[in-house]
């Protein structure tokens, strides 16, 4: 994957509806799914307007810095979800913050933090062990609302495995493979980024 992308995403049983509609573009990225082309930034109300006819899932990735998705139907916002790489190093400059008013949150936790080194990795190993950081990621898991991507045909059982696969999985789960996981589950793993425009397989091989 390349540093970011997004895109929009619908059931490939609206493509007859979507070409009365007079909308074409769009591709079929496998068996299940149509894919919308095109800048994002240009196509989010277009898309939003779209949802009032057929359900829209919109999907973002930056390499760096996180993922997550909206979900549109009957014209309105039916589930958000984010999940930064960045949760707990900014909920840790929250916590230096609040304790060290007087410094730079992020000199202490990335830099020299001088005669507090040892308060500061004392406040660290708190935040990981007592509870905090679980807390933390737990209530960010409880905004994903996977019941409602139902609406675009997702069975019990796929819901069912996103809710036991997208959450707290101890201290040692890779953040990384969470949207990956998410992508296999839902049947968008044939997903490929390059400049921000979505490829099939088959286009690859063109």
């Amino acid at each position: 994957m390349s540093e970011h992308t997004s895109v929009f995403v619908t059931k490939i049983r609206f493509e007859d509806q979507l070409k009365r509609l007079g909308i074409s573009a769009f591709r079929r990225l496998n068996e299940e799914w149509l894919v919308f082309m095109g800048p994002v930034e240009e196509r989010e109300q277009e898309m939003i307007e779209l949802s009032k006819e057929l359900p829209i899932l919109y999907i973002t990735h930056a390499e760096d810095y996180g993922w997550g998705y909206m979900l549109w139907a009957n014209g309105e916002l039916k589930a958000e979800f984010e999940y930064s790489y960045m949760l707990s190093e900014e909920a840790l400059m929250d916590v230096l913050e609040s304790e060290y008013p007087d410094a730079d949150p992020q000199e202490l936790l990335y830099g020299d933090a001088g005669d507090r080194a040892e308060a500061v990795n004392e406040l660290i190993g708190q935040f990981y062990s007592g509870g905090a950081y679980e807390k933390l990621l737990r209530e960010t898991f409880k905004t994903a609302n996977f019941d409602a991507l139902a609406v675009l045909d997702l069975e019990e059982e796929r819901i069912e495995a996103l809710k036991a696969t997208i959450t707290y999985q101890g201290q040692e789960m890779i953040e990384t493979e969470l949207v990956e996981n998410f992508l296999a589950i839902v049947n968008l793993k044939e997903l490929s980024w390059f400049e921000g425009q979505v490829i099939d397989a088959n286009e690859r091989s063109l």
